[in-house]
């Protein structure tokens, strides 16, 4: 049985579910300009290539630093911690994941590229915790995910790495993880969870439609 198939039956009725919605324009879009960006953008999140398992990496011929740098790029306007090459129509098995804390102390930054990542194990522990994901904005959805992941991966250096990560971290891999299987987090909850989800999104994004009609339009 493949790791897809292994996912909770929801997976299969969650295309079902999302084609009753449209997906919003924006969620909660920054009160300032947001920077020049002419990178790829997010696909709808109905779009066929999200349910499609993305091609490996040739880590021989890539410019792999390059694919790295790109889609941080991306990720960053967009406003994630994590995001799948396939989340913007790069038909890739890569994802990334990161972030940028800025103080006036101090700047730290941390980021990683995982190619071809494949799991080699999970703890038995399990947490539950509210997710979210570029491609489905404004929804939220408790997932219960495994604590650790151990993970095995080519770097942008083109090194074979096996890493364990726990926590947030491993959160953000397994998230990140379904989209290589061609699948998402929409599918490791109930058809009713995600229905509730959804209206939750819906109920949202009218109420962010009203307030901005308050505003005077340019």
């Amino acid at each position: 049985m493949s790791e897809k198939e292994q996912l909770p039956s929801a997976v299969d009725d969650a295309a079902d579910v999302m084609s009753k919605y449209d997906r919003p324009s924006y969620d909660d879009p920054a009160p300032e300009p947001v920077a020049t960006y002419d990178g790829p953008e997010l696909l709808h999140m109905t779009h066929p290539s999200l349910k499609k398992a993305p091609s490996e990496v040739n880590v021989e011929t890539e410019d792999l630093k390059l694919l790295k740098e790109k889609l941080l790029e991306a990720m960053y306007f967009y406003g994630g911690v994590g995001l799948s090459a396939n989340q913007v129509g790069i038909d890739g098995k890569y994802f990334v994941m990161g972030s940028k804390l800025v103080t006036e102390e101090e700047e730290n930054t941390f980021e990683k590229c995982f190619f071809n990542p494949k799991i080699v194990s999970v703890s038995k522990e399990e947490t539950s915790q509210k997710e979210g994901c570029l491609s489905f904005p404004g929804l939220w959805l408790m997932v219960k995910r495994p604590q650790a992941v151990t993970l095995q991966y080519i770097n942008s250096d083109g090194e074979e790495m096996v890493e364990t990560y726990e926590g947030v971290s491993a959160r953000v891999i397994l998230h990140e993880y379904d989209h290589m299987l061609g699948a998402n987090f929409t599918g490791r909850v109930s058809r009713l969870k995600l229905e509730r989800g959804l209206k939750a999104a819906q109920k949202k994004y009218r109420k962010h439609q009203r307030r901005m009609a308050r505003f005077p339009q340019a």
